[in-house]
């Protein structure tokens, strides 16, 4: 992770130094904020397969706050696991549930699921949180035991 040790608004294309090599931005995901959502690579050569970095996810300076709806579920075999793979494979997102991603955790010998549903505003997170809460209990992965809402506060990818 690159910390921003100056106060200045980067774009893409710009370079900057850091204690551990030079950096060029290569995208600023837009509506998170003055230094947020900012992707850089390095230019040192020391490890050129590096991008990404740490996402801080705040309002403070004006930007939007995604949210995620997290869903855990129990009676979840591997074989149900396995269909439901196959079933989403190929298949576009339904229009009534706008979310940005979608990650699904399995542990098979607890037979439990963790579903997160990330959305980019308060609206698409109505929405989707709507058809969702309406899916016949047969199209989930087993039966829900818990919904929650949350805020991201932050994302690290590579």
């Amino acid at each position: 992770m690159v910390e921003l040790e100056f106060d200045a608004k980067l774009k893409p294309g710009d370079e900057f130094p850091h204690r551990s090599g030079l950096y060029v931005v290569t995208d600023v995901k837009p509506g998170y904020g003055e230094f947020d959502g900012i992707i850089f690579a390095d230019l040192t050569g020391g490890d050129s397969a590096r991008i990404g970095g740490l996402e801080s996810l705040n309002t403070q300076q004006g930007g939007v706050m995604p949210l995620a709806r997290v869903v855990t579920f129990d009676g979840v075999s591997s074989e149900r696991m396995a269909e439901m793979q196959r079933e989403m494979q190929g298949s576009e997102r339904p229009d009534n549930v706008p979310a940005k991603e979608i990650v699904v955790l399995h542990d098979p010998e607890a037979e439990k699921s963790l579903v997160i549903v990330f959305f980019e505003t308060d609206e698409d997170y109505r929405r989707g949180d709507e058809a969702l809460s309406a899916m016949p209990a047969g199209d989930t992965p087993g039966q829900r035991t818990s919904v929650a809402k949350y805020q991201v506060a932050f994302r690290m990818t590579d």
